[in-house]
């Protein structure tokens, strides 16, 4: 799927996308320059890629997306996808992006989100199974 492909209304996704469905989970990767509605918009294509794909777990690679959003934008986002995003998302970020304050929002609004600076990381707790297991990460190095 191209960026053409991924068009929210009238209005592009703003954000290269790269759809990949697999046995376990379905990958999505995103690249360009960030910003709350690019990002917004882009939360409402994983949805529809999700769902189009019966998917109920999903692994976003974000780490070639350009910017560092402040406080107030992870805040955002965080609530935004506590609303908008309904199965397991292990997100992937480049580390110096790496703040979990978004993932401590969109968590506590009861998202299944967790963020990972390493790709085998989030895919060992995506495709980890058991209710022990859904919100929990298993121990990673660069967490605070």
């Amino acid at each position: 799927m191209t960026a053409a492909d991924a068009r929210g209304g009238d209005q592009p996704l703003g954000y290269d996308v790269a759809v990949e469905p697999g046995p376990e989970f379905l990958r999505i990767t995103f690249t360009g320059e960030f910003s709350v509605p690019r990002t917004l918009r882009a939360f409402d294509t994983v949805a529809g890629e999700a769902a189009r794909h019966a998917a109920s777990k999903v692994l976003l690679d974000a780490r070639g997306v350009v910017g560092i959003p402040s406080e107030s934008q992870q805040y955002e986002v965080g609530r935004y996808v506590a609303a908008h995003v309904p199965f397991k998302l292990a997100l992937v970020e480049h580390p110096a992006r790496r703040s979990y304050f978004g993932e401590w929002v969109a968590t506590s609004g009861g998202a299944n989100v967790r963020l990972f600076t390493e790709e085998a990381r989030a895919i060992a707790w995506l495709v980890r199974t058991g209710s022990d297991s859904e919100k929990t990460a298993p121990p990673d190095g660069d967490r605070p």
